[in-house]
């Protein structure tokens, strides 16, 4: 996330990272994206589930955040709640890519 005005890109696709499954962040996950020549591991400090969102630092959207989402049947509402808080934190969203430099 970054303040309104302040970003955007046109989209492509990021190659360069991995998220790992569950946020299982570990050395030997450190050590198989290496291997694999990838340049970043992805975590995120928020994420939109069941139509709201969950924080694993305060209680609102910071600049920088990652915010993780599933195409699941809530989708719909995990957008709206993740819309929200971006609107009331006055942040902007940008591409991942472009977050990484990668």
């Amino acid at each position: 996330m970054q303040r309104n005005g302040s970003g955007a890109g046109a989209p492509s696709v990021v190659t360069a990272g991995t998220r790992p499954p569950g946020g299982a962040y570990s050395a030997a996950m450190q050590q198989a994206a290496a291997a694999a020549g990838l340049k970043a591991i992805i975590t995120w400090e928020a994420k939109a589930s069941a139509g709201s969102m969950q924080y694993q630092v305060g209680t609102a959207l910071r600049p920088g955040d990652i915010v993780l989402m599933h195409f699941r049947p809530e989708f719909a509402a995990d957008l709206n709640a993740f819309r929200a808080a971006q609107q009331a934190a006055g942040l902007d969203v940008i591409l991942l890519e472009d977050f990484l430099g990668v």
